[in-house]
């Protein structure tokens, strides 16, 4: 497998690992057996790619997930695939999709993430805005205070959302 292909499929298989809780080595490959029961029960809603979404949604479900090693052999002729136009408009197209499967599953570490990125800056902008006002009386600039309070607000909606679309998740 070529490196580039090697490295993107480490990155997704560590993502889909982290959302599932459950080690997986080869989340990409689009070769799988299930039972019929597992067809009919795990939905897809993926407009790109089905390979992830249906090993996320397998294990949410608690189905059973096994992985039988393969070798895996160059393809004959030009080894382009009919799919897709090259390896980043995949990989683009992946990642939209892993986000919002991340989304869907895992929405307090999804929207935890980036309402605490938002929280943090605000509170270290309010702590320097603090320690500006008791060194030297001033705030230093009404923009400061502003950006620190929509950081702040931000950021604890963020949170917020998260905990909506976990009860949401759950019903």
């Amino acid at each position: 497998m070529p490196f580039i292909k090697r490295l993107g499929n480490m990155a997704f298989s560590r993502v889909i690992s982290n959302v599932t809780g459950q080690r997986i080595t080869d989340a990409q490959t689009g070769f799988r057996a299930f039972t019929r029961k597992v067809a009919a029960k795990v939905p897809i809603t993926s407009f790109h790619t089905y390979t992830q979404e249906q090993i996320i949604r397998a294990a949410q479900m608690h189905f059973r997930i096994g992985e039988v090693p393969v070798y895996f052999a160059r393809r004959g002729g030009d080894g382009q695939s009919r799919l897709m136009r090259g390896p980043f408009e995949y990989a683009f197209k992946a990642w939209i999709n892993l986000l919002r499967i991340y989304r869907d599953y895992a929405p307090i570490k999804f929207f935890g993430l980036f309402g605490g990125v938002f929280l943090v800056a605000g509170l270290a902008l309010g702590v320097w805005i603090t320690y500006l006002f008791i060194t030297t009386g001033a705030v230093g600039g009404l923009p400061r205070v502003i950006l620190a309070t929509m950081l702040l607000s931000s950021g604890l909606q963020i949170l917020l959302f998260g905990f909506l679309a976990d009860m949401n998740r759950r019903l």
